[in-house]
């Protein structure tokens, strides 16, 4: 059985901050987590969906219910996608949200 890592959690001393890594492949495993600050995205563009909106809608409805952070380190490998639409909407500064459009 693999253990996930605790850091210190200096908002609340009893209530340790567990990592879980999970794959970008099933959006249903990261909606079944409950009390999610953050979450760090990392190369998500190398995951083998096409269509990763399902992911994350399942991020962004995860994160609004705590008023969490994302961190997304990844590039786009295509035109088109969530990852594409975050980076062009960053360079204006736009909010971003699963039903934002390019224009």
């Amino acid at each position: 059985m693999v253990m996930p890592p605790f850091i210190n959690n200096p908002d609340n001393p009893h209530k340790p901050t567990r990592i879980i890594g999970l794959g970008g492949s099933n959006p249903s495993s990261i909606s079944s987590w409950k009390e999610v600050v953050h979450i760090h995205m990392s190369d998500i563009a190398a995951s083998s969906r096409i269509d990763d909106a399902e992911v994350f809608g399942a991020a962004f409805s995860i994160l609004a219910n705590t008023n969490g952070t994302m961190l997304i380190e990844s590039a786009p490998r295509r035109s088109s996608g969530m990852i594409y639409k975050i980076y062009e909407m960053s360079k204006l500064r736009k909010y971003v949200d699963a039903n934002s459009t390019m224009s």
